[in-house]
């Protein structure tokens, strides 16, 4: 539930840096997200069926799917914390790519789904992290439509297309590749793009689990 997951596009990222678990730092690693599936779908195995819960997985996998598996099969080994804001940014700015300005969510969301957006998720005019907005559930129920349309549309701000047409996001190698590329949404961090055989040993294992607590090949 907390800032710690990204609850737009899946996927954890590498710690939090308050006690609410709300602010992280940015970074994902492919260690800590095949941990972490493998003990959610503990979790779950033990009862604890909540929507959260499979939301996170799922997800997670989508994230894993989409932008952290190579062409020859793998899976990458981090995406940076940071991200350039603009071709013509001279530094990175940690998390821009993951946050959110309330005045952008007024004008990507309508009434209803930025109301709902602030039933379900811990946003606010002030933020909370420098002005901006890290998001946070505010409860463990399912997310109605208009929540999930929201999320959606979210989504389609950082990576220029719908979830469901983003199947494959080719990674952004290095910084130069990051600020030379016509990236359809926002400018994303760079993908360390090694192949770790531990970290993907981790990773698969916790795939394997969940396939086969979720009864399904959730891949």
């Amino acid at each position: 539930m907390g800032g710690i997951f990204d609850h737009v596009a899946g996927g954890f990222h590498r710690y939090t840096v308050n006690p609410t678990w709300t602010v992280p730092h940015f970074e994902k690693m492919l260690y800590d997200n095949g941990l972490i599936v493998a003990f959610l779908a503990q979790v779950w195995q033990a009862g604890e069926r909540s929507e959260v819960i499979q939301r996170a997985v799922e997800t997670t996998v989508e994230w894993l799917m989409r932008e952290m598996r190579s062409p020859d099969g793998y899976f990458y080994a981090a995406q940076d914390a940071d991200n350039f804001t603009s071709a013509e940014a001279l530094e990175p700015e940690e998390g821009d790519f993951y946050v959110w300005s309330f005045s952008e969510l007024e004008t990507v969301l309508n009434e209803t789904e930025l109301a709902e957006v602030m039933a379900a998720f811990s946003v606010s005019a002030a933020g909370n992290f420098e002005g901006r907005n890290v998001l946070q559930r505010n409860h463990s129920g399912p997310l109605n439509s208009a929540t999930a349309t929201a999320l959606e549309k979210l989504f389609q701000v950082r990576y220029g297309a719908l979830p469901q047409q983003s199947v494959h996001f080719a990674p952004a190698v290095d910084a130069q590749a990051a600020k030379t590329r016509d990236w359809p949404g926002r400018i994303p961090p760079v993908t360390d793009t090694k192949m770790i055989v531990a970290w993907n040993a981790l990773m698969i294992s916790g795939l394997a689990k969940a396939a086969a607590v979720f009864d399904r090949w959730i891949i």
